[in-house]
């Protein structure tokens, strides 16, 4: 079994809600056990990816899911090359969690070239928790 969610996301934080909102009525509709970590991470890469890799008003952010079986694989694309930096957020912080949160989330993750056009895809994997560690 595989099943495919794809949007494209003007490069506007105001933007992401419903991206989210759609992912998430798919990811229920699929039965994923855990499906508000699933939009909590892709929310946090797609911000990432619109925050850090939005360079012009044009510029459009390419979110994926895909399932096969016991594993979801997320995806998004931004225009820019640079690569994804982890930071650490002080107590205080509203921001700079986002990687760590994905971190956390996630079995593992990762950043490669975009599939189309210039640019990086960033991607996690995720498990619907009946694979063993």
């Amino acid at each position: 079994m595989h099943e495919a969610f794809a949007a494209v996301i003007p490069g506007d934080l105001a933007e992401i809600a419903g991206a989210r909102e759609s992912l998430e009525r798919r990811v229920v509709k699929w039965g994923w056990p855990e499906p508000d970590a699933v939009v909590l991470v892709a929310h946090e890469l797609v911000a990432n990816a619109v925050r850090h890799g939005c360079r012009s008003s044009g510029d459009t952010v390419r979110l994926a899911a895909h399932r096969a079986e016991r594993l979801l694989l997320i995806t998004v694309e931004d225009p820019s090359p640079d690569p994804p930096v982890p930071r650490s957020a002080g107590l205080g912080a509203t921001d700079g969690r986002g990687l760590a949160l994905v971190d956390a989330l996630t079995t593992c993750w990762g950043y490669g070239p975009a599939a189309e056009g210039p640019g990086k895809q960033v991607w996690c994997l995720i498990s619907d928790g009946s694979c063993p560690p």
